[in-house]
C-alpha cells in the first residue's frame, strides 16, 4: 500500500519516504556494534506497507498540518512494528519475511532476540522528543503487543483454535493496539482532547485490518498457520461451512470499519476515512 492507493494527498508519500529514510539511516552508532546493527537493520531495509506511519501523518494532517514534526514519531512506531515481526518470527520459526530470509534464520535466535529488543529500545528513544505522555503510551502499547503474542502462543502450544471472542482479544492486543497508537499519538502529543476517539478509531480499524488479512490468507491457502484466523474460528465454533464463514468474516470486517468511521464524527478526518474504506472487504 502506498499513499495514492486510495486517493490521499501525494504529499503523504513524501513523508513515508522520509520515514523510510529515517529508519534506514540507523547504523553502527545507534546499535554500537555491527553484530547487533546488521540483524537489527535486516527487515528495516525491506520496506513494507507503511500503514502505521501513514496513519501518523494522516492524523497529523487532521489535527496539526505540521507533518515534518512527526517523522520521528512515525519512525518510532514503525520500529516497534518491525521489532514485533522479528520476535514473532522467532516464536513461529518462520523462514521468510517480506520476500527474504528472516532475522532468526540468518543470524540465529539469540541475535534475533537481541535485535528485536534493540529496535524496541530505539523506538522508545525516538518517542522521547514527544514528551512523557507519548513515551508512556508507546511503552504501554509494546506491553499490549507482548500480551497478545503470549495469548496467541498459549493457544498454539495447546493446539487449539481460539473462539471468536478470544480471537478478537488476540487481534486487539497483538495487531490493533499499534494501529490504534498510530492514529492517536499525534492528539496525545497535542493534548487536543481527540485522543480517546482516535484510539477507538485505530482499535476498530486494526481489528478490521486483521480480519481482512485473515480472509485473504484463507482464500490463498495460508489459513492462519500461526496467527489465529477468524475464518477458522467461525468454522469451528459457529459450525459454518467455508463459504458462510468467509461471508460472516466479511460482515465483521465491515462492522469494524463502520465503527471506526463513527469515531471520526466531529474530526476533520476525510483522509483517515478513505484509509478506513481501503481496509473494507468488498461484499460479494
Amino acid at each position: 500500500m502506498r499513499a495514492n492507493d486510495f486517493g490521499i494527498p501525494k504529499d503523504i508519500f513524501v513523508y513515508l519516504q522520509k520515514t523510510e529514510e529515517r529508519c534506514n539511516s540507523f547504523g553502527g552508532d545507534d546499535f554500537i556494534v555491527r553484530e547487533l546493527s546488521d540483524p537489527s537493520m535486516l527487515l528495516l531495509r525491506r520496506n513494507g506497507k507503511m500503514l502505521r506511519p501513514m496513519l501518523v501523518f494522516l492524523s497529523a494532517l487532521a489535527f496539526d498540518k505540521k507533518l515534518d514534526d512527526y517523522i520521528d514519531m512515525a519512525a518510532s512506531i514503525e520500529l516497534l512494528h518491525i521489532a514485533s515481526l522479528v520476535h514473532d518470527d522467532i516464536i513461529d520459526r518462520e523462514e521468510e519475511r517480506r520476500g527474504g530470509i528472516t532475522v532468526n534464520m540468518k543470524y540465529g535466535n539469540e541475535l534475533a532476540i537481541l535485535a528485536g529488543d534493540a529496535l524496541i529500545s530505539k523506538s522508545i528513544q525516538l518517542s522521547c522528543r514527544y514528551g512523557e505522555k507519548v513515551m508512556d503510551f508507546i511503552s504501554r502499547v509494546s506491553i499490549e503487543m507482548c500480551a497478545g503474542e503470549a495469548l496467541d502462543f498459549a493457544f498454539q502450544k495447546n493446539g487449539k483454535t481460539p473462539d471468536v471472542e478470544d480471537y478478537i482479544k488476540i487481534a486487539t492486543l497483538k495487531s490493533a493496539s499499534l494501529i490504534s497508537a498510530s492514529g492517536s499519538a499525534v492528539p496525545i502529543y497535542l493534548e487536543n482532547g481527540a485522543a480517546a476517539k482516535m484510539r477507538e478509531f485505530g482499535r476498530n480499524l486494526g481489528i478490521a485490518f486483521q480480519i481482512k488479512d485473515d480472509i485473504e490468507d484463507f482464500k490463498t491457502g495460508e489459513r492462519g498457520r500461526h496467527m489465529p484466523n477468524i475464518v477458522n474460528s467461525l468454522i469451528e465454533y459457529r459450525n459454518m461451512d467455508e463459504y458462510a464463514a468467509l461471508a460472516e468474516a466479511g460482515e465483521m470486517n465491515n462492522g469494524y470499519v463502520d465503527k471506526a468511521l463513527d469515531m471520526l464524527n466531529g474530526i476533520n478526518g476525510e483522509y483517515l476515512g478513505m484509509c478506513a474504506e481501503w481496509i473494507r472487504v468488498a461484499k460479494s
